[in-house]
């Protein structure tokens, strides 16, 4: 399990100006961020998931989304989102390749980033998982969405220090490759979190589990977002970090072994 999740509590939006001058432009003039990527064909899925989830409390308990929730024990993950992503064709295993390959990615068509890893702790308390584990189950494994305050999803860095401070000493660092015409931008990835919070505020939501924008941009079939957080777990929070939201795992190219400084 990532802390760069379980951390979020500490983090701090910053507003869609601020995003505005850590970018030299906005990239997702570069293509669709919900178009093409790892051969998954996704689109706009909300009305199916109000017939799979339902809208409300009482559908939802009566619901086969629900029935399949209950099924997964996997609770460090968001089990909604993960069903989300593989309605979407998200959950697909990424590209994963060489650390000489993902350096001759174009820097015009590909951000690098970098994913904190923590050993685990086993359900029955007879020892950690390690760190290990759960990168190859990354790269080969079930899909696993992270759990954040900005939305759920799986979190990256831009920064390898960042990512070093959530895996800790004895956790291990990803480094992975993120299409820049796949992901969405911040401003609108900050105009989604202002919606969802009307939205949420009206009670107004499309299927159950919408008021998590993570959830609701997957299911309009959004692969990634960009943004920018004021991480406490790193430099006392004393710099604005960049940081990537991903829902399509399958889009991905990771580095086959872990990164290190």
């Amino acid at each position: 399990m990532s802390r760069f999740e379980m951390n979020l509590e500490e983090v701090t939006i910053t507003r869609a100006g601020e995003f505005a001058k850590h970018e030299s432009h906005d990239q997702s003039t570069h293509g669709s961020w919900a178009d093409g990527g790892g051969g998954a064909e996704a689109g706009d899925i909300r009305s199916e998931l109000a017939t799979y989830f339902g809208t409300d409390t009482v559908s939802y308990l009566a619901s086969e989304g629900y029935k399949s929730v209950i099924e997964r024990t996997n609770t460090s993950s968001d089990s909604r989102l993960d069903i989300i992503a593989e309605k979407q064709g998200f959950d697909g295993v990424p590209t994963v390749v060489s650390a000489t390959d993902l350096n001759k990615l174009s820097r015009e068509d590909y951000e690098i980033a970098y994913r904190g890893i923590a050993e685990g702790t086993y359900p029955i308390g007879i020892g950690a998982v390690p760190s290990s584990t759960y990168f190859e189950q990354f790269k080969s494994g079930k899909y696993h969405s992270g759990l954040g305050q900005a939305g759920n999803g799986i979190y990256f860095a831009d920064n390898y220090r960042v990512a070093k401070s959530y895996a800790g000493e004895r956790g291990t660092v990803m480094r992975v490759g993120i299409p820049k015409n796949k992901m969405m931008s911040s401003d609108k990835f900050h105009e989604a979190i202002l919606q969802n919070k009307a939205d949420m505020d009206a009670n107004k939501f499309s299927f159950y589990g919408a008021e998590d924008v993570g959830r609701n941009l997957a299911s309009q079939g959004v692969r990634a977002v960009r943004t920018h957080f004021n991480l406490g777990n790193y430099n006392d929070g004393a710099t604005l970090e960049k940081v990537y939201i991903v829902y399509d795992r399958s889009m991905l190219r990771v580095q086959d072994v872990p990164a290190t400084d």
